[in-house]
């Protein structure tokens, strides 16, 4: 009788903590893995974008409750003759942290704010909303980003920073885009190395 008990308090144990486990692991969603490909084009001729630099950046969101957005992983890519550009897959998985899609930034001098073609006039409204459609796209067959040309100096320097969380060494592509931006803007290097 005692032997049954105890194998059965065993096997209750086993189980509570596999169910424990599957609880607390959590694996990445389809569009947080990737791959992500693109090309990059001028909005207004829809010529390729030659040397931009695409940026993808992974955030983990801390516990259940708390949905603090840490900074996790990220990766860069330059865009080629033909605007293109590709960012390799990645799976994580991890103990009550959650990770989604990737924030996806596009930096080349002289453009502002990328948006997906065929998108309408960008909100940060209509960017919220689309944000799947924008990720399925990427992970898809690949999208195309539009980069408005800005024509003034103004815009320019506005245009002119880098993502807040992301440390500077793991992103130095962008931060020395920027830099050599500035720099033809009469401003000097503005993120040291």
């Amino acid at each position: 009788m005692v032997k049954k008990l105890i194998k059965r308090v065993a096997v209750f144990g086993v189980l509570a903590i596999a169910i424990a486990v599957a609880v607390c692991v959590s694996w990445t969603d389809s569009e947080a893995a990737g791959p992500w490909k693109g090309q990059v084009i001028d909005r207004e001729t829809k010529k390729p974008i030659e040397g931009a630099v695409v940026l993808m950046v992974w955030y983990y969101f801390d516990g259940i409750m708390d949905q603090t957005r840490t900074y996790h992983d990220s990766e860069e890519a330059v865009t080629d003759a033909q605007g293109r550009f590709a960012i390799s897959s990645r799976w994580y998985w991890s103990w009550f942290v959650f990770t989604e899609r990737p924030d996806i930034y596009v930096f080349k001098g002289g453009y502002g704010q990328w948006q997906i073609q065929d998108y309408g006039s960008y909100t940060e409204e209509r960017y919220k909303h689309n944000t799947e459609r924008n990720a399925a796209r990427l992970t898809g067959e690949g999208a195309v980003l539009e980069l408005p040309p800005l024509n003034t100096r103004d815009q320019k320097v506005q245009h002119l920073r880098l993502p807040i969380l992301v440390p500077r060494d793991r992103i130095p592509k962008l931060r020395d885009a920027v830099n050599n931006e500035s720099e033809k803007l009469g401003l000097g290097r503005i993120y040291p190395k």
